[in-house]
């Protein structure tokens, strides 16, 4: 795991925010203790994670150590093709 810095929500929310990236199932408690240690001594205020719905461990630990689970996104592909006029069906 590693913080990348969120510029965009950063000045929009005037705040040193960041979103934690390269995620897998496979983290401890100690891996999110050293990432807040990090952040905080980078001086982030906010940090943001997108976790997939499959790792379930990860937001089980995350939460565990004070993150709050805010969003939940579903999506449905549509199968779609394109027919004369260029309309899609």
């Amino acid at each position: 795991m590693k913080i990348e810095f969120d510029k965009f929500n950063s000045d929009i929310f005037e705040m040193v925010m960041g979103n934690i990236v390269e995620l897998s199932d496979l983290i401890k408690n100690e891996d999110v203790n050293n990432i807040i240690c990090t952040a905080k001594e980078k001086g982030y205020q906010h940090l943001n994670i997108k976790v997939p719905t499959a790792l379930k461990n990860t937001t089980n630990i995350l939460l565990q150590n004070g993150f709050k689970l805010v969003d939940t996104q579903l999506m449905y592909q549509l199968s779609s093709k394109l027919i004369g006029g260029g309309v899609f069906t």
